[in-house]
C-alpha cells in the first residue's frame, strides 16, 4: 500500500515535471515512488523528504531548499552514487533575476606609481629666484572586483560569484557610476612654484600616487537575498613633493 501511495504522489510531481521540462530519467524517479534508477532504493525519509543530492552543471552541490531557484542540472543517489540529468530537451532556462540596489563607497587608498625628478640649477648666481613650471601625469581609470569576497547579508559568509551575466551587470554598474571607459585616458597637471636660493642646485622629486576608491555594490541575488561585492576604482592621481638642495659654495 505504501508503494502505491508513493507512486501516486510521485505521479502528481511528474505532471508538473512535464511542464517544467524534466528529463525522462527524473520523471521516472518520481513515478517509481522515489526510487533510484541505479540501485532501486527509495530515496525518501519517513517524513517525506527526498534524500537525493543535487548538483549544478559545474559540479557544485545545491541544497534542497534552493532548488526552486537554481533548478539543478543533475541528481545523484547518496547510496550508489548513480547520477542522472534533471533537465530534458524541453526544459526552458529561466534567466536569473538580478536587482542592483546601489553603490556604497567606503575608504580611499593611495598607491605609489613612480617618481619624476626635476633639477633646477641656480648655482651660477648668488641671487635667489623663483621658477614656475607644470608637472603632469597621464593615467587611465580602472577598476577591480573581488568576487570571491561577495557577502550575503543574512549569513555574513563570503562566497564567490560564478555567473557571467551577473558579473557583467555588476561591472556595468561600476563603469557608469564612475564614468569609466577603456578608451579614455586622463591627464593630471598642476602648476608648481619653486623658490631657489642663490648658489644652489635644487633637486625636486615628485612621488606620484594613484588614488583608489573602495566600496561595495549592493544587489539582490537570484534567491532574493541581499548581497554585497567589494570593488575598487582608480579615481585620480596626486603627488608628494620633496626638495633637496645642493649648495655649491660660489
Amino acid at each position: 500500500m505504501k508503494d502505491v501511495f508513493m507512486k501516486a504522489f510521485g505521479g502528481l510531481a511528474v505532471a508538473q515535471g512535464e511542464l517544467a521540462g524534466w528529463s525522462e530519467e527524473f520523471k521516472k524517479f518520481y513515478s517509481s515512488g522515489y526510487r533510484c534508477p541505479g540501485c532501486n532504493e527509495r530515496l525518501l525519509t519517513t517524513f517525506g523528504v527526498i534524500t537525493v543530492d543535487f548538483y549544478s552543471k559545474n559540479g557544485n552541490k545545491i541544497p534542497l531548499w534552493k532548488l526552486v531557484v537554481y533548478k539543478a542540472d543533475f541528481a545523484e543517489c547518496p547510496k550508489c552514487r548513480h547520477r542522472w540529468p534533471v533537465k530534458g530537451t524541453g526544459y526552458v532556462e529561466t534567466p536569473a533575476k538580478l536587482e542592483i540596489l546601489g553603490i556604497r563607497e567606503t575608504d580611499r587608498e593611495e598607491e605609489e606609481i613612480g617618481t619624476d625628478k626635476r633639477v633646477i640649477d641656480n648655482s651660477m648666481s648668488s641671487v635667489g629666484s623663483k621658477r614656475k613650471f607644470t608637472v603632469s601625469k597621464q593615467w587611465a581609470k580602472s577598476y577591480s572586483v573581488e568576487y570571491e569576497k561577495t557577502q550575503t547579508e543574512n549569513s555574513g559568509i563570503s562566497v564567490g560569484l560564478e555567473d557571467i551575466g551577473i558579473k557583467a551587470s555588476l561591472e556595468e554598474t561600476i563603469r557608469k557610476q564612475f564614468a569609466i571607459s577603456e578608451e579614455t585616458r586622463e591627464v593630471y597637471s598642476e602648476e608648481v612654484e619653486i623658490n631657489i636660493p642663490g648658489s644652489t642646485k635644487l633637486n625636486v622629486f615628485f612621488h606620484w600616487k594613484k588614488i583608489w576608491q573602495h566600496g561595495y555594490v549592493k544587489f539582490k541575488n537570484q534567491e532574493g537575498e541581499l548581497s554585497e561585492v567589494p570593488f575598487r576604482v582608480a579615481i585620480g592621481v596626486t603627488f608628494d613633493q620633496l626638495q633637496v638642495d645642493e649648495k655649491t659654495g660660489t
